[in-house]
């Protein structure tokens, strides 16, 4: 991945760059350096200028991100976003732009992708996931819900991703203690 036209392209520009793929998206988990200015009003403006103009060559879902709080310390900025697909969210997706206080660009990540394409129609009904969920629970339940949002889940396979749409549930349960 590192002999990929983006890595490539980046580290031309950015040469003391180090990076640490994602191999399931092709894509930088982690990537890390000296500081790349930024320009913009605000840190998502920096940020996203900073994604668009820089990371271009990785195929960002950009309009699938959403801006999630911007977290700062004494030291750094922290811009994140997770993504969303038709309207559901990616659940582990992140990208995170990380900035010195000066809006100096010094790790991103990518954990986005580009190549889902799934059904967002439900193959079987909430009651049914329920009962999935539970089956093979050899304690007593004390209580199931499942949340009212469905979510796209990408599952490594093979160097790629498989995505899948997913209910989350959350079956309460006692342990042998009770």
């Amino acid at each position: 991945l590192r002999e990929g036209v983006a890595w490539k392209t980046f580290v031309r520009k950015h040469a003391e760059w180090q990076v640490s793929f994602n191999e399931e998206n092709a894509k930088p988990h982690r990537a890390y350096g000296t500081g790349i200015q930024t320009i913009g009003t605000s840190l998502e403006r920096r940020a996203m200028n900073f994604i668009q103009n820089e990371l271009a060559g990785f195929t960002i879902p950009v309009n699938d991100l959403v801006h999630m709080a911007p977290a700062s310390s004494r030291k750094h900025h922290h811009v994140n976003y997770y993504q969303n697909y038709k309207g559901l969210k990616v659940l582990g997706s992140r990208l995170t732009v990380k900035m010195t206080k000066d809006y100096k660009v010094i790790l991103f990540g990518l954990d986005v992708y580009d190549d889902i394409n799934i059904d967002i129609e439900p193959a079987i009904s909430t009651v049914k996931a329920i009962r999935v969920a539970e089956e093979g629970m050899v304690n007593q339940i004390l209580s199931t819900t499942v949340s009212p949002d469905l979510f796209v889940i990408p599952v490594p396979a093979n160097k790629k991703n498989e995505y899948h749409l997913v209910y989350e549930i959350l079956v309460n349960t006692t342990d042998d203690l009770g």
